[in-house]
């Protein structure tokens, strides 16, 4: 029984080194053990992968694995090549953002500050202190030019167009607006201010302007003088008139000024005009109008008012005008335009034509 089994055992390492051997022809590499198969080996064995530099003396038949990897190593020849010849970029700062800028002026100003001695940080802070009072004037200024009004008056000014105190000239192509003036109505006013802003209709003979000056700053200003400028004179306009509806009380005229003896294009000043013989017959007239005469300098403080009219008559043309106040901040003079919203005031001589609702 013993024997029988170590028969057996000796099967089976028969069958055992069989198979090695077949897997050694299979396998590129692979030795079977001296001794397997129940026999000596037949002819020198070849060491495995011509190791010491010893060929192999039987072909060996590549592998998948071997053939990869062969191919691997060609690719990355090839990738070590090219990036020999393109310039080297690393992963890690693919895509990172630029180098930071070197520091500015100001930053530079601070490290120099302080790195310094205790001795320059004080002189220094002596210098800042005794320049504050010098440029704070000068930034006050900036703030107020950039942020603060424009100027320190604010000035309004409109044409008195009152159909109780005034007499219109209806010019040319606009007869049915005669209709308007039978009676007076709410609506009337406004509608006034639409015709003579579109031409429609002009100021017969007079016009006045009524203008008031508001100071809107902490400082005060004042009011030095008042002129009077002729921009443009033609013959009378034709149209028809419109008489004045007598529905109102006398209008205080201020200063009443004949614009027919005023030169063209050239300012004049009030005081000439108080004082001019040219201007003794308007004189005459406002006094029957309880005309008065202003007085000036004004000095305006801050959330005052100056409130004036000024009555400009043309009993022989067509006249444009405005007039320009003069002021003083203290500082030095300006002028501003009086005018009727964005043009002069207009007024006209006697219309040619019956007057308007006359049969």
């Amino acid at each position: 029984m013993a024997a029988g089994r170590d028969e057996n055992r000796g099967a089976g390492a028969g069958d055992g080194a069989n198979a090695a051997t077949d897997g050694a022809h299979s396998a590129p590499g692979a030795v079977p053990e001296p001794g397997a198969g129940g026999g000596p080996q037949q002819g020198p064995v070849p060491p495995a992968g011509g190791t010491d530099g010893v060929e192999p003396t039987e072909p060996v038949t590549e592998s998948g694995a071997e053939r990869g990897a062969a191919l691997e190593a060609v690719s990355r020849a090839r990738t070590t090549d090219d990036a020999a010849t393109a310039p080297a970029v690393s992963p890690e700062t693919a895509g990172d953002p630029p180098p930071p800028r070197p520091p500015g002026r100001l930053r530079r100003l601070r490290e120099r500050f302080n790195a310094a001695s205790a001795t320059d940080k004080i002189a220094v802070a002596g210098l800042v202190l005794a320049l504050v009072p010098l440029l704070t004037p000068v930034a006050a200024a900036g703030y107020e030019a950039v942020f603060g009004d424009e100027d320190p008056v604010t000035l309004l000014a409109a044409a008195y167009n009152d159909p109780c105190l005034s007499e219109w000239i209806i010019t040319p192509g606009h007869e049915e607006l005669g209709k308007a003036f039978g009676s007076v109505t709410s609506e009337l006013p406004e509608s006034l201010d639409r015709w003579e802003l579109e031409g429609s209709i002009t100021h017969h003979s007079t016009v006045k302007a009524m203008m008031s000056a508001r100071g809107n700053t902490g400082r005060s200003v004042q009011l030095r003088d008042i002129s009077i400028t002729v921009t443009r004179r033609t013959a009378p306009l034709p149209g028809t008139l419109a008489p004045r509806i007598p529905c109102g009380d006398s209008f205080n005229v201020g200063l009443y000024v004949d614009l027919d003896t005023l030169p063209v294009g050239l300012p004049v000043s009030y005081r000439h005009l108080q004082s001019s013989p040219q201007q003794g017959a308007a004189r005459a007239e406002a006094a029957k109008l309880n005309g008065e005469d202003i007085s000036l300098p004004y000095d305006l403080s801050d959330d005052s008012f100056f409130a004036m009219v000024l009555t400009g008559r043309s009993l022989a043309h067509y006249t444009e005008w405005h007039a320009t106040l003069t002021w003083w901040d203290g500082d030095a003079l300006h002028t501003t335009d009086i005018t009727n919203g964005k043009g002069p005031f207009r007024v006209s001589a006697t219309a040619s034509g019956p007057p308007a609702g006359t049969p």
